[in-house]
């Protein structure tokens, strides 16, 4: 990912029902400098955060998504843009390390956008992971984030009950309060929608690709799709 900051409000071009509108007349015309290297079938936040690297990168590119722009997972999310602290008990290090690499690099590129959310999680008598080992797993999580969050604290069962009154107190024996992220995944996907298109991406909305032909790439033929 460039180390572009994500912004959505300030300086950029149009981007409405008129500009789309223009584009399928111009995507529909006969012209034959109509040429992209890169086509993207979806707008999610998957496809939206590739048509963004790849017009920073000067890639010519089209992004068509047949209903609403983040009209699908993309807006039912966790909303959650979490470190994977969940990975540590399948001891999948690699993939802690590199979800906190990536939240850390969201926290500094978009903090409009991504912020950071406290949690407390409660370990009771008849926990199935007692507090000391909790407490364990979150200080292998600041060390795989290199501590590019604030640190995690242990609270025992007074300390929980005064920032959580409504917590169950029987059997109680405390939680640990650590750090992860949130966003609002519609606008994360928009933003960076906004982005792609400031870069030179066509992306329209309520376009549904039907078919893509593969050609013969050695004669130096294009692909093509309806």
């Amino acid at each position: 990912m460039y180390d572009v900051s994500i912004n959505i409000m300030n300086n950029y071009p149009e981007f409405s029902k008129a500009t789309r509108d223009q584009d399928i007349k111009k995507l529909s015309s006969p012209d034959s400098s109509l040429i992209y290297d890169v086509l993207i079938v979806g707008g999610g936040i998957t496809g939206a955060a590739t048509a963004r690297d790849a017009a920073l990168r000067g890639l010519k590119v089209l992004l068509v998504e047949k209903g609403d722009f983040a009209s699908g997972t993309s807006s039912r999310s966790s909303k959650l843009v979490h470190g994977g602290v969940r990975y540590l008990e399948q001891f999948e290090v690699g993939l802690v390390m590199e979800s906190t690499r990536e939240r850390a690099r969201l926290w500094k590129l978009a903090p409009q956008l991504v912020t950071q959310l406290p949690f407390l999680f409660p370990a009771y008598k008849s926990s199935r992971v007692p507090l000391w080992q909790l407490s364990c797993g979150l200080w292998l999580y600041d060390i795989l984030a290199m501590f590019r969050t604030r640190l995690h604290r242990t609270y025992f069962k007074k300390r929980c009950l005064k920032e959580e009154p409504a917590m169950a107190a029987d059997g109680l024996v405390g939680a640990q309060f650590y750090w992860d992220g949130a966003t609002d995944d519609s606008l994360i996907t928009l933003a960076n929608l906004v982005d792609a298109r400031s870069a030179g991406a066509m992306c329209l909305p309520r376009v549904l690709c039907k078919d893509i032909r593969f050609a013969d790439s050695s004669n130096g033929q294009p692909h093509s799709a309806t």
